[in-house]
This record gives C-alpha cells, sequence and structure tokens, in this order.
C-alpha cells in the first residue's frame, strides 16, 4: 500500500461507528445548549419589573390567591415557587431555579423529538436552531412561566408521536396521558399543544381497524378536557378581561370589530413577525421584512411536507400555531413575542422539514450545507455576542420585549391608555 493509497482510500464507517457519530452530534448540541442557559442563570442578572412583581406575589401573597401588579402564573408553576422559596429563600436565583431547570429538560427533550421526527441531518439541525435561539436563551432563566410553556409544548409533541405509534402499550397511553395532564397545570398555553396531540390521536384511531384504540383516544381527550375544567377557572381568575394587563396587550389581538379582511391581514402580519420576534430570523443592514424570506420559505416547504408525510404530523408541528391564532382572534391568548416562545418547537420542526425537502431538491452537499449555515449563523452569533457583552439587548420596548415588530407597526402607546 502506498502513502497515497492511504489518503485516497474509502473510509467505510460501521453501524457502530455510525451510531456513536449520531450520538456525539445530539449530546453536542445538547451541551452547548445547556452551556449557553448555565451562563445565563449563573449571570444572574436583576429583575426587571414583571419578575419582581412576579416574586412579590411568590412571597407575600398565598398559594391560590389572585395576583397583584397585573401578573399571572400557572398553579404547577407557583407551587413549584413556594417549595423553593419556602426550602431554597427568596434570592433570584433560588426562584429562577424552576424556570432554568425547565428550559435545561426542554432542550434535552426537544433535540430527542427532533432526532426521531426528523431524519439525520434536519433533526440535528432543528436541535441545533433550538439551541441557540437567542430567546430561548434570554428567557431560559427568567422568573415568568415562559421556560415552563416551551417544555409543555414539547412534552405534547412527544405525546402525539406516542398517539400515533402502532401498538402503544397500556403503560406508554398512561404516561403520555398523566403528562398531558401535567403540563395543562404548569402552562397556559399548553392546552393548544395538547388538543392538537389529542386531536392527532384521534385521526389515527380513525384509520385503524379496532375501535378499541378510538376510545381509549376519545376517554384520553376527555381526560384532558376535565383535567383544564380547574385550571380554565384558575386562569379566568388569574387573567379577567378588562384589567389593565389585558389593556397593555390589546395590540396582541386582531382588531376589535374588524372586517374578515383586517382580522386576516392581522393574522399575516403578526405571522410575519413571529419569524422576528421570537424567532429572531434577522440579520444586520438587512431590512428585517426581507431576511426573514428564507426562513418563511423553508417554513412553507414543511408545511407542504407536513401533509405529504400524514395528516397526523400537521396536527403535531401546525396544530399548535393554528389553535394560537384562533384564541387571539377571539381574544382569549395575546400571539405576541415571548408569549408564544411556546411555538418555537413548532417552528423548527417545520423549518428544519422544509430544509430537509431543500436539501433532497438540490444537488451537491454544498448548497444544503450553505442553507444550513444560513439558519444558524446569525442566531448563534447572536448568541454568543449577548452572552459577552452583557447579557441584555438594546432592543428593548415599551411592549416589554426585545425586538421591534416592523410588521405590525404597533402602536404601543395608544394601546396601553
Amino acid at each position: 500500500m502506498t502513502i497515497k493509497s492511504v489518503f485516497t482510500k474509502k473510509i467505510e464507517f460501521s453501524a457502530w461507528d455510525v451510531e456513536a457519530r449520531r450520538n456525539w452530534i445530539f449530546w453536542s448540541i445538547v451541551a452547548i445548549a445547556i452551556a449557553f442557559r448555565t451562563g445565563e442563570y449563573v449571570r444572574d442578572r436583576g429583575l426587571w419589573l414583571d419578575e419582581a412583581s412576579i416574586r412579590e406575589n411568590i412571597t407575600a401573597r398565598p398559594l391560590g390567591a389572585r395576583f397583584t401588579n397585573n401578573q399571572a402564573a400557572p398553579i404547577g408553576f407557583m407551587v413549584v415557587e413556594k417549595i423553593l422559596l419556602h426550602v431554597f429563600g427568596s434570592s433570584s436565583k433560588s426562584l429562577r431555579f424552576n424556570p432554568f431547570l425547565a428550559s435545561c429538560l426542554g432542550v434535552w427533550g426537544f433535540a430527542a423529538i427532533a432526532r426521531k421526527d426528523l431524519a439525520d441531518p434536519a433533526g440535528f439541525l432543528a436541535a441545533a436552531m433550538f439551541a441557540v435561539s437567542d430567546s430561548l436563551i434570554y428567557y431560559a432563566d427568567e422568573l415568568k412561566p415562559y421556560s415552563g410553556d416551551v417544555l409543555a409544548t414539547v412534552v405534547s409533541i412527544w405525546i402525539g408521536h406516542e398517539a400515533i405509534r402502532p401498538n402503544v402499550s397500556t403503560k406508554r397511553r398512561a404516561i403520555a396521558f398523566s403528562a398531558g395532564c401535567v403540563a395543562l397545570w404548569f402552562s397556559f398555553p399548553a392546552v393548544f399543544c395538547i388538543a392538537a396531540s389529542g386531536l392527532a390521536a384521534i385521526r389515527t384511531a380513525l384509520r385503524a381497524p379496532d375501535r378499541r384504540g378510538l376510545r381509549l383516544a376519545v376517554l384520553m381527550n376527555l381526560g384532558w378536557a376535565i383535567a383544564f375544567v380547574p385550571f380554565y377557572i384558575y386562569s379566568k381568575q388569574m387573567l379577567q378581561q378588562g384589567t389593565v394587563l389585558w389593556d397593555f396587550w390589546n395590540f396582541a389581538f386582531p382588531p376589535r370589530g374588524g372586517s374578515f379582511f383586517s382580522v386576516a391581514r392581522w393574522v399575516i402580519a403578526a405571522f410575519i413577525d413571529s419569524f422576528i420576534n421570537p424567532l429572531g430570523r434577522s440579520a444586520p443592514v438587512i431590512d428585517a421584512r426581507i431576511a426573514v424570506i428564507p426562513a418563511i420559505a423553508l417554513f412553507a416547504l414543511g408545511v407542504a411536507a407536513s401533509f405529504a408525510d400524514s395528516p397526523e404530523k400537521v396536527l403535531i408541528r401546525l396544530g399548535p400555531i393554528a389553535f394560537a391564532f384562533a384564541a387571539a382572534t377571539f381574544r382569549l391568548y395575546p400571539f405576541h413575542g415571548r408569549l408564544i416562545l411556546f411555538l418555537l418547537p413548532c417552528y423548527y420542526l417545520t423549518i428544519a422539514r422544509g430544509w430537509q425537502v431543500l436539501a433532497g431538491a438540490i444537488r451537491g452537499a454544498s448548497a444544503a450545507k450553505i442553507a444550513a449555515f444560513a439558519l444558524l449563523a446569525y442566531p448563534a452569533f447572536e448568541a454568543v455576542r449577548c452572552r459577552i457583552e452583557s447579557g441584555t439587548r438594546s432592543g428593548f420596548n415599551a411592549t416589554g420585549d426585545l425586538r421591534d415588530e416592523p410588521i405590525l407597526k404597533l402602536d404601543v402607546k395608544s394601546n396601553q391608555k
């Protein structure tokens, strides 16, 4: 064997080598994501207004009492915070450990789901986008239920995947049902995600020859509905219509009394804006409205591919987004910024699925790598830059969010009068 043949010989990897490499990539992404979030937690930036108000409700008011200072939080979130308060005290690090832990669990859970739901390397791409998302990192340890919302979505997606699997054991069904009940009590918007997965379970059962699965799917959905009723009553107590909190978020709903076209225009604008805030699909120099076009195009490809995959995949990946828009249309839940962080797992799975379609359609691996680099480069740069500089972003605006909304052109002051 010559020296030249050593360098030109094609290396054949065994199945074990390939799996080891896949595991290495998977755990590297998880490690990077948790490192970013740990850095944010260790930095322990000062509590901002909303966090200070939540801490006051945790420390000074009994569990289940109506919140003051125009705040709200799920009962499960408050139970954990009360436990942390009594065990570790009222320091910001103590109270922030709950959302920080939820963010780390969400990282691992989403990476595992993306790896199974999408073929390599699309699954790794989805996990990497989740890992370096500046919004998810920034809010990872914030004393608000946002990280819990994201984790609830990840759990709901897992439930949906379990529901559409053939021959799911009774034990796994029981675990999925219990996980759904817990998610409903830890997150306000979890109901959108659980409903989507529940419909996927029913859709799967309707296609099966055995009707026993349909009865189980209906019973599971009925159980979630029963578990949601007391939580809904609690939520209505926390989030009464007509309060300052609802006035503040008035801009995140379609215009009152608007025509079908005005509501449709708002939905389109809010959808485009979601790629800027909270997805952060912007870039320096380039206008944000132009910078989001590639991501939106890949999302559209992902939607088409989801329909080709199965109706159940459509429900799991896109159902929560549709339910969130429906809730905003009926003024039940705002569609904006940090309040829709819980939808990011759905966006990332769909965008990565669209990238998978693009990678299969174009010739050569280089173009696919360039597209993946374009999806990751600027978010990763922003994640590193914000951690190195001060951990804060200069775009903090009157809506309490960290990016502007160039599509909706929000008149915040008039909405907050």
